[in-house]
């Protein structure tokens, strides 16, 4: 068997060999043969660069997660004795008429979450929806037709408020109810709802997305009418048309009853006796 060297070029390397597997023997007596040598030249070719590869067959599938969470957030309503907002009032104080009033809704939540009230209205009845009723403010804007009422926006977004002249309401009602309705929201909207606004940006920001609007109360507020109190009160006390009025009232008192005692003492001389027979007493 014989090795000839490798043959190469630019694509593939080559071996190349020669198999005899005859070889015949010498005629006898002779070193000569008359058969032919039977050999196999073999050869082998390689490329040089080759391309190898393997595949898989993935099972399909859905990989999902779902995250959530919870919260909770309280609106407190609290009335206030003046417009630091820092000293509460006490819920069962009555107030006077025109005497202002200071009310606050604070958010007691996360510090990422704030508010700002919609709009508030006074009822004579509990319910938020009963009647009499009278606006106090609607897009946080004052009603045209009570100037007394005020809104205060401060830079704390958990927290808002507002004051008005008390009032009671006309008819058989001497207890006010306060309702306000109240977005809880992000920061950001609460600090850009700050402000007055009319119906049409009303519109716009409805469109947002909120966490929640909620109507809250507050406890009732019994007003007492100066009309009410002249029984019990010295009227001299209010103005200088009590003062007045009480003399003139002790004038005509005085003079009722004078004529009445002139009244009596004339009547009284008019006035005769007449004896009763006795016997028509025993009849009797």
């Amino acid at each position: 068997m014989k090795h000839p060297p490798g043959q190469e070029n630019d694509r593939t390397i080559t071996f190349s060999n020669i198999i005899a597997y005859y070889k015949p023997e010498a005629l006898p007596g002779t070193n000569i043969t008359r058969e032919y040598q039977k050999e196999l030249e073999v050869s082998c070719s390689l490329d040089k660069t080759s391309q190898v590869g393997q595949s898989f067959k993935a099972a399909l599938g859905e990989i999902k997660f779902s995250v959530f969470g919870s919260g909770h957030f309280r609106l407190n309503f609290k009335r206030y004795k003046g417009e630091s907002f820092d000293e509460l009032e006490d819920d069962n104080a009555e107030v006077w008429q025109e005497e202002t009033v200071y009310f606050e809704v604070q958010l007691d939540s996360v510090e990422e979450v704030g508010m700002f009230i919609e709009q508030c209205w006074a009822t004579a009845g509990q319910e938020p929806d009963s009647v009499p009723r009278h606006d106090l403010f609607t897009d946080r804007c004052p009603s045209d037709v009570d100037r007394t009422v005020q809104v205060f926006f401060p830079n704390d977004t958990d927290r808002e408020g507002f004051k008005f002249d008390a009032f009671t309401f006309v008819g058989d009602h001497d207890m006010v109810y306060i309702h306000c309705e109240v977005t809880v929201c992000g920061n950001d909207k609460a600090i850009m709802n700050r402000q007055c606004s009319g119906t049409s940006s009303r519109r716009k920001r409805r469109s947002s997305s909120f966490l929640s609007t909620q109507t809250i109360s507050s406890v009732p507020i019994r007003v007492r009418r100066a009309t009410n109190d002249m029984a019990t009160h010295d009227l001299s006390t209010y103005n200088s048309f009590g003062t007045f009025l009480n003399g003139n009232v002790a004038t005509v008192l005085a003079v009722a009853i004078l004529m009445g005692v002139v009244k009596l003492i004339g009547r009284s001389t008019d006035i005769s006796y007449k004896r009763v027979p006795t016997a028509s007493m025993e009849e009797m």
